[in-house]
């Protein structure tokens, strides 16, 4: 494999990412080209399944798929990663290539709670009647959330069932979460490539604001190598893990010296990441995505 190519899945209101992941592809001597749903031709052709852009078949054209933004088009892009898996390529994340791949918070809850994974107190609402059980149970204040998620939007601090109600009667039934609230001052955000923490993270200082975006006070802190973090970055480690996901951010909160989980960002930011801490994790992924065909095409060549 004398240059491996990558073909850069973006969702097409994110041609900014798309570009930045091309531009890193010219800065690291990489051949990158970013594409969204509606560039690609989906085609049935005499019984084979084709894919092409420019009349182009970019199965065949391309070493790697690196799949970021693909909603509202998550089954188009499980097919594409099928695809692509399915003729030996590597695929970011390879889970994708999976059908049973899902994008919930519930889902990911339920699962890194069965692997002994600290998750704060969480409801799906299906109707207005859980509420007040859930407000009966625990204490205010709580934190509500679309269960999908859409990059730290729809997330609110809420302390009585008003709040709560008004919340739920603009959404969709079953498209909410209820959680505790855990109370602490740092959110560490911890980003993870091919299972493994990298080595800056972001600390977000909360500031107790009232019903807005958790992440509203927008102040950061980065953080080199230190063994104050470790047991941070192992946690979001394990997590990454528990989930099968290749590239991701863990939001982390301490309380009482115990980590909690409050989100597995499947698709995070890699600009925002950057703008945070002037680190580059775009790099590391794209270094880890042509290691990773590089010992594919080694493994298959030797049988």
């Amino acid at each position: 494999m004398e240059r491996v190519k990558i073909l850069w899945f973006e969702a097409p209101d994110n041609n900014t990412t798309a570009e930045y992941g091309e531009s890193l592809g010219k800065r690291l001597g990489i051949h990158i080209d970013s594409v969204n749903i509606f560039d690609i031709k989906f085609e049935i052709k005499n019984n084979e399944s084709i894919l092409t852009v420019n009349n182009e078949n970019i199965v065949q054209k391309y070493d790697v798929l690196i799949i970021r933004s693909c909603l509202p088009y998550l089954s188009e892009a499980i097919t594409i990663a099928k695809l692509f898996h399915e003729a030996g390529k590597t695929v970011i994340d390879e889970s994708m290539a999976n059908e049973a791949f899902v994008i919930s918070k519930m889902h990911d809850y339920i699962r890194l709670s069965n692997n002994d994974i600290n998750i704060p107190n969480t409801l799906q609402l299906h109707n207005l009647s859980q509420i007040t059980e859930f407000i009966d149970t625990y204490s205010a204040p709580y934190i509500v959330k679309s269960i999908h998620g859409d990059s730290s939007f729809h997330v609110y601090k809420v302390y009585n069932y008003v709040e709560v109600e008004a919340i739920f009667l603009k959404y969709r039934q079953s498209k909410l979460i209820i959680q505790e609230f855990i109370d602490s001052k740092e959110l560490y955000k911890v980003s993870v490539i091919g299972y493994k923490a990298i080595k800056t993270i972001s600390i977000h200082h909360s500031l107790d604001e009232e019903n807005l975006l958790i992440d509203s006070s927008k102040k950061y802190i980065s953080t080199s190598v230190s063994e104050d973090y470790d047991f941070i970055r192992h946690f979001a480690e394990k997590c990454a893990k528990t989930l099968s996901i290749e590239f991701c951010k863990v939001d982390i909160k301490v309380k009482n010296g115990k980590p909690y989980v409050l989100e597995a960002n499947r698709r995070p930011g890699i600009l925002g990441f950057k703008n945070e801490t002037g680190y580059e994790v775009g790099i590391d992924l794209i270094n880890y995505a042509v290691a990773k065909a590089r010992r594919k095409y080694e493994k298959n060549r030797n049988g």
